[in-house]
């Protein structure tokens, strides 16, 4: 299913058979008659009952477009209800007849939104309130399907963080991936490839409350192309990845495991040989080759072990980070020579003092030649990550390890965050944050978790808090004071250690109950931008992308209406009269969308064309800058 925001349209796209014309076929999913729904609906009946025919269970994907997943006024008038209402048509059919019930394991939610949603200011009590609405849709038909999200990776942890979403089970997508300096014909950098798609795994089985799966991975391999470009290796490498990735997931306590995908076929326009060869099978059978690639054998021999257990530990052995080991990815994904002379380093606790382990930090690094960009985009900025230690130690390592230019690498911006935990944002291009910078802060963090562990935790007189985890919870060294309330809850077993202290007058509840994270828990996280700790240095290209933080504390700049849907009315109040310079508008990644020279007090601007969000009015006079935040809607 479709929606489109430009005219509030709800659609599933058609191919007419035997040819490539496609038209769309409108539905109203709030209506039970109409015909356009029901004509869909039949269609989902019809796949199903081809699955059965054939053994399968299916996985339906809920979100088939792009969107910025917006509140828009009116009756029936928001996306988000749209696919809601959908999803309550289609579970509704689904309980309706054990026989297509039977025949889906899964609905995914959301199907990788690090792509899909293209909002970036949605907090993540958000992200929740609007996973448990579709969550809690599907499963008042009953427990099945299953409902999951597929994921692209420890970044969605940003803002579709496993912790506080509500699901069955998460679905992995994790594939190989080079930086753009790096040769992939060598052994090396393959194999650093894959030991970073095994960070993935361990971060998830550490962080995810959920069972988690292998939804898609793969690696491009052909026999009869030439492949250039993606994720991509000799057929032997492909064999050996699959392999590999296979006794990962055991190994992590993954409970499934996809190949992406099964036969070769076009991703785009043929003849598109990068992206085109992820499959099991060979497209077609020319040149007289067999279908099948050596990998097929991988899955057909593969056995797995009787129990989890004998399969030994997850194969990432967590070091303290300050002693740099150049083979441990998880702590130096670009494998950076040891001991650096430059570094960002922190520590990252939580709101009761304690380490937070596992934290996500992600950096932006600019590379240039004396002042100029490198020839190539892709290698101008690199994203990478890194993990806090079991202290909550990090260590961010620039790139000019790697480029000796005239002009040193710089880190430009960092995210950081962790599993149930809210968001900070340090910084932005083109200004450096400065080397051998510390960044040492404190996030407010849920401890919600499969098997969670709560230890060194007070919990003061009149204040009431809930300790979860998904399938267990271990509770140790913890006092609850007089007239304090704390609630202990797992669905199979809870652990109550030695040092556990209730004074007199608490209240203590511990009890085995399915469990979830409440939105409502989420409400207060921050989504904050910060700057450094000392000021921003290198400006590259005069670029003013700039950061702020709060309003304008003499109220002097006036932005109204604020909400606003469109026309805006910015007005210097002051008792001296000076005129404005100009104004910009910047939304909330610091990128500047509008710019306008003025010369006047008073203007009026259209922002109706920008799309919903949080922006901020940047505007100057002969004597400061002021800044307002402006929420368009």
């Amino acid at each position: 299913p479709k929606y489109e925001e430009t005219n509030q349209t709800f659609y599933f796209t058609g191919r007419e058979s035997g040819t490539l014309s496609f038209y769309n076929i409108s539905i109203d999913p709030f209506n039970s008659s109409d015909v356009g729904l029901n004509y869909v609906l039949d269609q989902y009946e019809n796949i199903i009952q081809i699955a059965n025919t054939a053994g399968v269970k299916l996985i339906f994907n809920m979100i088939g477009k792009e969107s910025h997943f917006t509140q828009i006024q009116g009756p029936n008038n928001d996306e988000i209800e749209y696919y809601n209402a959908f999803m309550d048509k289609l579970a509704s059919r689904l309980s309706s007849n054990t026989t297509l019930s039977n025949g889906v394991m899964a609905f995914d939610l959301w199907n990788e939104p690090c792509f899909f949603d293209r909002s970036n200011n949605k907090t993540k009590s958000e992200t929740c309130e609007i996973i448990s609405m579709w969550f809690n849709t599907i499963k008042s038909y009953g427990s099945t399907p299953l409902v999951t999200i597929g994921t692209c990776g420890s970044g969605d942890v940003l803002f579709y963080d496993p912790a506080i979403m509500k699901m069955d089970f998460l679905s992995l997508h994790v594939y190989p991936y080079w930086a753009g300096y790096e040769d992939r014909t060598l052994q090396t950098i393959q194999e650093k490839a894959l030991s970073r798609v095994i960070d993935e795994l361990y971060w998830f089985n550490e962080n995810s409350p959920f069972p988690w799966i292998i939804g898609e991975t793969g690696l491009n391999a052909s026999n009869t192309l030439t492949i250039q470009g993606g994720a991509n290796g000799t057929l032997s490498d492909q064999s050996n990845f699959a392999q590999t990735v296979l006794d990962a997931t055991c190994n992590c306590g993954g409970s499934g495991f996809s190949w992406w995908w099964f036969q070769d076929g076009w991703w785009f326009t043929p003849p598109n040989a990068g992206t085109a060869h992820w499959g099991i099978l060979e497209r077609g059978f020319s040149n007289g080759l067999l279908a099948e690639k050596p990998i097929a054998n991988i899955f057909k021999t593969y056995t797995k072990p009787l129990s989890v257990s004998s399969c030994g530990p997850c194969p990432i052995n967590a070091q303290i980070i300050q002693n740099y080991t150049p083979t441990l990815t998880y702590f130096n994904q670009l494998n950076h020579p040891s001991n650096p002379s430059k570094t960002i380093s922190g520590t990252i606790i939580n709101q009761d003092g304690n380490p937070i382990k596992d934290a996500y930090i992600g950096a932006h690094d600019f590379i240039s030649d004396n002042g100029t960009p490198l020839n190539s985009s892709d290698d101008t900025y690199f994203y990478h990550t890194t993990f806090s230690d079991q202290n909550g130690y990090f260590k961010i390592i620039p790139y000019d390890y790697i480029f000796p230019f005239n002009d040193p690498g710089i880190i430009v911006n960092i995210h950081i965050t962790a599993a149930g935990a809210e968001r900070l944002n340090y910084g932005w291009c083109c200004n450096a944050i400065p080397v051998n910078n510390i960044i040492n802060c404190s996030l407010n963090q849920i401890n919600y978790n499969y098997n969670g562990k709560i230890n060194n935790v007070t919990v003061p007189s009149f204040d009431m808090r809930n300790f979860k985890g998904n399938n267990s919870l271990l509770a140790s060294n913890i006092l609850i004071q007089t007239n304090g309330t704390a609630s202990f809850i797992a669905k199979n077993e809870v652990h109550v250690l030695s040092e556990f202290n209730a004074e007199g007058g608490s209240e203590v509840h511990i009890y085995c109950s399915p469990t979830f994270s409440d939105c409502s828990d989420y409400s207060s996280f921050i989504m904050q931008f910060r700057m450094p700790l000392n000021n921003l240095v290198e400006n590259y290209f005069n670029n003013e992308i700039e950061l702020f933080f709060t309003d304008d504390s003499n109220g002097m700049l006036r932005v109204f209406p604020n909400p606003s849907s469109g026309n805006v009315l910015i007005s210097l109040m002051t008792n001296k009269l000076r005129n404005l310079d100009y104004i910009q508008v910047i939304d909330a990644t610091g990128r500047m969308v509008y710019n306008l020279k003025v010369n006047d007090s008073k203007v009026n601007l259209d922002l109706s064309m920008f799309p919903k969000g949080i922006y901020f009015i940047k505007a100057k006079d002969s004597e400061r800058i002021f800044y307002k935040k402006i929420i368009m809607q």
